[in-house]
């Protein structure tokens, strides 16, 4: 009888066990994104004055419908309009870009927008759109940092005066 209990026992803690780590990583992932990390989307003067921040450098006055999104340090959106000749100056000098962009023409980056935000979060983020297909002429590339970081760019050239710059960075 005390066997029977024990190993009913035993079995029980078990399945507790099996269970909770069957739930963890979806539980972890929940907890990530949602308490610990949660989505911020500033734009105008608040995105300007993030970025410039973040990449240590100011950006040029021709620079507006400024957009950023983060996820913690994991994650980044952004976008920006700049005179066409100003495109050039946009973080030059920064530290924070660790690597160098082989921009290619009609060049479209896979994006992880869709992978790492929820619907609800990108329902958040709709300034984002690198994918439309009204974008006829562009230049994009992307490349991996010296500090294990994911940088894909996107630049629609299509108003040949203003041109808008789509920037992912992800945390590998």
């Amino acid at each position: 009888m005390i066997r029977s209990f024990v190993a009913w026992v035993l079995l029980f803690v078990l399945l507790a066990f099996l269970c909770g780590l069957i739930a963890a990583g979806p539980l972890n992932d929940l907890a990530y994104s949602q308490v610990l990390a949660p989505l911020n989307v500033v734009d105008g003067e608040a995105a300007k004055s993030a970025l410039e921040q973040q990449f240590g450098t100011p950006l040029p006055t021709s620079a507006t419908d400024l957009y950023r999104a983060n996820r913690g340090d994991e994650a980044y959106w952004l976008r920006l309009s700049v005179a066409r000749d100003d495109m050039g100056n946009v973080f030059r000098g920064s530290s924070r870009i660790t690597c160098r962009f082989p921009l290619q023409d009609r060049y479209r980056p896979i994006f992880e927008f869709s992978r790492v935000l929820s619907d609800a979060e990108q329902s958040r983020v709709n300034w984002w759109t690198p994918t439309n297909s009204a974008i006829t002429a562009y230049v994009g590339g992307e490349c991996t940092g010296s500090d294990y970081r994911m940088f894909r760019i996107f630049v629609d050239q299509t108003n040949s005066t203003r041109w808008t710059l789509y920037m992912e960075i992800i945390k590998l």
